[in-house]
């Protein structure tokens, strides 16, 4: 859109002299108190742009972490998230400082000019500066007008009587071009004759008075014209004045709105992206896989199943809660340290049977046994009257509502499986392994604390 130097209402042909024309100065001034209004209102509506790109930057900044706390991406290459959250974070500041910025001190110094400039009338909604203007205007103009309506009734009559001259005489002249008719009718003609003439005679005296009096009208109309040129001068520039002061006041909160958005300008904006790539340069490939291999790889230790002993101490530590550690850290073993071998007077060396007896070997190889611990197995039978997970017994009590985040499959008995979307209930906040307990279709289990959120 290309801006214009001229009014937009403007007809061709207006004349600022002529009676009344002052009005549109006068509407002017009019709207540059709405102006003021617009004005502040597009700040704003650009303020909330500003705050609501911010908002929808720190969505995605917490969308990153909350990914990134998933796990699903390790080693150095979690730096890429990182970094892509902390950007959107810090370039959500920078633009929740341009929202503020621009409510204060921009759209507040409008508000407070043209509160200052402009006050409406107590008897009216009407500007009391608009009135003023209109009124000096009027005043101004008022003597002047007088003598101009003074000079268009005088040129009225006096055209008129112009009129009715040029009438008669074509009326006399005809008269005497064409006599006609009988002596009789020849006298009554004349007699007509000098009545037309006597009209005549009339209207060109009373076309020499209005004339006069037209003339009067003008002089007595060019003699207050000086004084009314100067009144109207003086009117019309403390008009200019004030016009020149909104725009100069608008153009100085134009730069300051430029200012406040000028990212160019911001030198923490450089400062974000310059840390982003230092950042990102930090992903290094071979480090990562190289850690890969060390820790779920063919470079982990070697440690493959032998015969162990049956100990209760074994027992006891495989069917406790969760042992989690090593799960979390992904190569993270639990070490039995100081585990003694509980026997009894007659027991029987390894690999022979106690006589008499039909119990199965407990023990199972690393295998087909999930809860084994640096591959040894750690399998106990518990009693039948004892539940497998004393813990994960439903009591009853209401609990949380969440969400799933992502989908995950129960690896162990007393874990739950779920899909992105579904939601249960959570009994128990986060343990120090990271795991929670909660209830999904009547079943108590444990889920990993990061794979779900609370619905609010």
């Amino acid at each position: 859109m290309q801006p214009t130097d001229v009014d937009g209402d403007s007809v061709a042909g207006t004349n600022f002299w002529e009676p009344h024309e002052y009005s549109r100065t006068v509407k002017r001034l009019e709207n540059a108190n709405k102006l003021c209004s617009e004005f502040a209102l597009m700040i704003q509506e650009r303020s909330e742009i500003e705050r609501a790109y911010a908002s929808n930057l720190r969505k995605f900044a917490f969308r990153l972490d909350l990914f990134l706390r998933s796990g699903l991406e390790y080693g150095t290459c979690s730096n890429i998230l990182s970094g892509l959250a902390k950007e959107a974070e810090d370039t959500a500041e920078l633009h929740s400082n341009f929202a503020t910025n621009l409510l204060n001190p921009v759209q507040s110094s409008i508000k407070n000019w043209q509160k200052e400039n402009f006050h409406k009338s107590s008897m009216s909604s009407s500007l009391k500066e608009v009135k003023s203007l209109d009124s000096d205007f009027e005043n101004a103009q008022k003597t002047w007008y007088k003598h101009y309506k003074q000079v268009n009734r005088c040129k009225k009559e006096y055209f008129h009587a112009c009129k009715i001259v040029r009438s008669q005489q074509v009326q006399v002249q005809n008269a005497k071009n064409e006599p006609f008719g009988t002596p009789e009718q020849q006298a009554l003609q004349a007699k007509e004759l000098r009545k037309m003439e006597e009209k005549l005679r009339k209207a060109t005296s009373e076309e020499e008075k209005t004339r006069r009096a037209y003339e009067e009208a003008v002089a007595a109309l060019q003699d207050v014209t000086p004084r009314y040129i100067d009144d109207m001068t003086q009117v019309f520039n403390k008009a200019q004045a004030f016009e020149k002061e909104r725009i100069n006041f608008f153009k100085q909160q134009a730069m300051q709105m430029h200012d406040v958005l000028d990212v160019s300008a911001k030198p923490n904006l450089a400062q974000i992206f310059v840390d982003l790539k230092n950042t990102i340069s930090k992903v290094d490939a071979d480090a990562d896989l190289k850690k890969w291999s060390v820790t779920h790889g063919v470079d982990t230790p070697i440690n493959f199943p032998s015969f162990e002993e049956y100990s209760p101490e074994l027992c006891a530590l495989a069917g406790s809660k969760k042992k989690k550690s090593g799960l979390a850290d992904g190569n993270i073993g639990v070490t039995l340290t100081g585990v003694k071998s509980i026997t009894s007077p007659d027991h029987q060396p390894a690999g022979t049977p106690h006589p008499g007896s039909n119990e199965s070997s407990p023990t199972r190889t690393a295998a087909n046994n999930p809860s084994s611990i640096n591959g040894i197995a750690a399998t106990a039978a518990a009693p039948a009257d004892v539940p497998p997970y004393p813990d994960l017994i439903d009591d009853g009590r209401p609990g949380v509502p969440i969400r799933a985040l992502y989908d995950y499959t129960g690896v162990e008995a007393d874990e739950l499986s779920f899909n992105t979307g579904d939601l249960f209930e959570k009994l128990e906040d986060e343990d120090e392994q990271g795991w929670c307990k909660g209830r999904k279709d009547g079943r108590v289990g444990l889920y990993p604390a990061n794979y779900v959120e609370v619905v609010r």
